[in-house]
């Protein structure tokens, strides 16, 4: 059956009744909040968004022929999206910039009190003073990760916004550790960068009510094409050292492709969930395992061997990259992937054997 007969017949039951048994099947399911619909059909994630009264002039369209223009036009949600210059943020606008009616704004280059966000369906907040290894202020990530934050979370709401995506992350919980973060762990912060992180959800929370949606993403490493920082050191490391002392390291760290977490976030935003949301791919990687898979997609032989002392030498000289290399941080994402996908075991678009390859290869 093809998508746009699909979508028209849900949308009929829809009138009807939006309780319809039919709509809940495993093919149609359709969810209703603050006179928006959404639609899910066979697991493609065509989704819609619609105000009720559009009903009569969306179904005149929708026919085989007018679908994709009706889809594009009508229906597109409008985001606005900070950071967008950034890593996360043109891959999300370039995968997405054709189911989303998508403007960008900057803090450090845009006038803040001239933005208008009257007509925005969803503000996409990314841009951030993200973990600085030189180290920054505290009173610089305050006023970067609170203070902007919160300042656009309010007119945000001012402006009649119905949703707020939050990008945090996993440091809020502390640092590396033997025991398995999940949505619901205690939150310790360690560093500056966490602590201003923490406070900002926190303070967003008290913003959200039944018209305001605060929804946000947690996230451990995030790598893929352009990342930078460790992970492209790594790289550049195994792309040029035939020998390396990483053999035998028993860590797990989770991660998170940027396709991965682009997809969660989408599907947050398509459901209008509020709350608190834990991205990570399926599977937690050792030092030694993401090594193997750098080198196998670069093609390079590399020798991983375990040299006595090292270990010790590195933890003793250089503690940041010895709990980056040797101690585990990883995360446990079920109650997300139960909220957003009905299961626990939910499938994401992308393993982490082709993020890997996605990113060592130069593919977007």
């Amino acid at each position: 059956v093809e998508i746009s007969s699909q979508i028209e017949k849900a949308l009929q039951l829809l009138k009807e009744n939006s309780t319809h048994p039919s709509l809940h099947n495993k093919n149609i399911k359709c969810k209703r909040a603050d006179n928006l619909y959404s639609i899910r059909v066979n697991k493609q994630y065509r989704m819609i968004y619609f105000k009720y009264e559009k009903y009569l002039e969306l179904n005149r369209l929708l026919d085989h022929d007018k679908y994709d223009k009706t889809y594009k036009g009508l229906l597109m949600a409008k985001l606005l999206i900070t950071g967008s210059t950034g890593f996360i943020g043109r891959y999300f606008i370039n995968k997405y910039k054709d189911k989303y009616e998508i403007k960008s704004f900057s803090f450090r280059k845009d006038d803040f009190k001239a933005l208008d966000c009257s007509g925005i369906d969803v503000v996409f907040h990314l841009s951030a003073l993200v973990h600085q290894m030189g180290g920054a202020s505290a009173a610089e990530y305050e006023r970067v990760n609170v203070t902007h934050t919160l300042e656009l979370a309010q007119k945000a709401k001012n402006s009649g916004v119905k949703q707020f995506v939050f990008m945090s992350t996993v440091k809020v919980y502390g640092e590396e550790s033997d025991g398995v973060y999940t949505e619901k762990s205690v939150c310790h912060p360690e560093d500056e960068y966490g602590k201003s992180k923490l406070k900002a959800e926190l303070e967003l929370q008290k913003l959200e009510d039944e018209n305001f949606k605060i929804s946000i993403i947690r996230t451990p490493i995030v790598y893929g094409y352009g990342v930078k920082a460790n992970i492209k050191s790594l790289i550049n490391l195994v792309n040029k050292i035939p020998i390396l002392p990483f053999g035998g390291i028993k860590n797990r760290r989770s991660m998170v492709y940027v396709g991965n977490l682009c997809h969660l976030v989408d599907e947050v935003i398509i459901q209008q969930k509020g709350g608190v949301f834990l991205a990570s791919d399926d599977e937690a990687l050792s030092t030694t395992r993401l090594v193997e898979l750098i080198a196998k997609n670069l093609n390079k032989k590399v020798y991983l061997v375990k040299i006595p002392f090292f270990e010790a030498l590195l933890k003793l000289l250089k503690p940041s990259f010895h709990k980056r290399l040797y101690r585990s941080l990883e995360v446990d994402n079920t109650i997300t992937k139960e909220e957003l996908f009905g299961e626990a075991k939910a499938s994401l678009p992308y393993s982490v054997g082709e993020g890997i390859k996605l990113m060592v290869q130069g593919k977007k």
